[in-house]
């Protein structure tokens, strides 16, 4: 295990499928695509693609194991898909059992495909689908937290292994991306590394009441959305988390409330899957990151990020 010293990081203050990869847009070299503008709603990144000829919105969830379309978007524009069969779908806070629609026409980064997507509820109607890891871990991504905007890389185009600076691994089973980050100078935790997270922290209860976090610093409370329903939870300050060579200061953290839990390692896991590996504490999402250039290979499980 590594250990930070603070002195060695820049400080950032927050408060200021291999067929799929043929048929994407690539430039002439079929390295690299063009940057796609993504807006950020509340944190979230949505990008805008088309579905049955429909315009909507698609949520890119590095933390998603599973491509999701929305019901209320089905039942507003009168869609119907075959089910292939149900699947039980675990999120943060519940588990529910949801179809799963075969060869839904989806025109998404420029091209077109057909995709079997899981059906759920998430937000509202204009929302059409969340693109998650199946989708995502055929390329390396690159996000422009700043500039709004991302695209996608064949792995000969991008080599990480030269330029890695996060300490970040593929998840057992799900091949999410964990990463390691340091809490307050005080502790070292593996979180998924949530672009599908609007917010800072989303982490276990129990390391922020047995560092005294809880007591420390004012709490105030908020309620946490995830794809099978809400929960509500405590919120602090934290003043630093470290992530890769940059301190991020005074970042939102969120902990279930009292009593409550939350299944952060499996987040939208397939029910039965057995995922082994590093134990997962916690979500890093959009207020860890949102100063940086982000960029992600989830089959080697290699990252980096860097201030653009």
């Amino acid at each position: 295990m590594l250990f930070f010293h603070a002195n060695q990081y820049m400080e950032v203050d927050v408060r200021f499928l291999g067929l799929l990869l043929l048929a994407l847009a690539f430039t002439s070299h079929a390295e690299v695509t063009d940057w796609i503008p993504f807006e950020l709603d509340s944190g979230h990144v949505r990008i805008t693609v088309e579905v049955d000829g429909i315009e909507g919105n698609a949520i890119i969830d590095s933390g998603s194991q599973l491509n999701v379309i929305n019901k209320k978007f089905i039942e507003k524009h009168d869609l119907e898909y075959e089910i292939s069969t149900f699947t039980g779908v675990s999120g943060v806070h519940h588990k529910s059992r949801q179809p799963i629609y075969e060869s839904v026409p989806t025109q998404l980064f420029g091209s077109e495909m057909e995709l079997n997507l899981v059906g759920a509820d998430f937000g509202h109607s204009g929302n059409a689908l969340i693109i998650g890891a199946p989708f995502l871990r055929n390329f390396i991504v690159q996000f422009d937290y700043p500039n709004g905007r991302l695209r996608l890389a064949t792995r000969d185009a991008l080599n990480l292994d030269e330029v890695a600076n996060l300490p970040m691994r593929a998840q057992k089973g799900s091949g999410r991306p964990l990463v390691r980050v340091t809490l307050n100078d005080e502790k070292d935790i593996w979180m998924i590394l949530d672009t599908g997270n609007s917010g800072g922290i989303y982490m276990k209860r129990g390391i922020a009441a047995r560092r005294g976090w809880l007591d420390e610093f004012a709490l105030g409370k908020t309620m946490s959305r995830g794809v099978n329903g809400i929960a509500y939870t405590d919120t602090f300050t934290l003043p630093s988390v470290i992530f890769g060579p940059f301190k991020v200061k005074n970042v939102d953290v969120a902990v279930p409330v009292a009593g409550e839990e939350a299944d952060f390692g499996e987040r939208y896991k397939i029910q039965h899957s057995r995922i082994r590996g590093v134990k997962v504490e916690g979500l890093a999402g959009y207020g860890v990151f949102k100063h940086f250039v982000v960029t992600l290979d989830y089959q080697s499980g290699k990252g980096h990020a860097e201030l653009p």
